[in-house]
């Protein structure tokens, strides 16, 4: 049970860094898109802020993945194996929709 409570603090921290993090990308975009259109910045100064736009997007699509494997250690946790064995050869967009169909299935022992 420990373990269980553990995963969900650290599932809920995650989602707490991936919604700030979304937040600061959108403002990073906005700053770098006003920077763009100023006629006064020096090349440089609209080169990094376009730089530190793309780099706040990626550190969200890292901190997304951190959420998602916090999720699965949930998952996890409880003993719920959502990995199917008839899937084994396919592409990733097939096991995706596969889980997702699985995942939000009215017949699922789980949810």
């Amino acid at each position: 049970m420990t373990q269980v409570r553990l995963v969900l603090k650290r599932y809920e921290l995650s989602l707490r860094r991936y919604r700030a993090s979304q937040k600061l990308a959108v403002v990073s975009l906005e700053y770098a898109d006003i920077i763009q259109r100023s006629l006064k910045e020096p090349a440089f100064d609209k080169i990094k802020a376009k730089t530190d736009a793309l780099v706040s997007q990626l550190r969200t699509s890292y901190v997304y993945a951190e959420t998602q494997i916090a999720l699965a250690r949930i998952l996890n946790s409880m003993g719920i194996d959502v990995s199917a064995d008839d899937l084994e050869g396919e592409d990733s967009k097939a096991i995706g929709e596969a889980f997702q169909s699985w995942w939000v299935s009215p017949g699922s022992d789980y949810f």
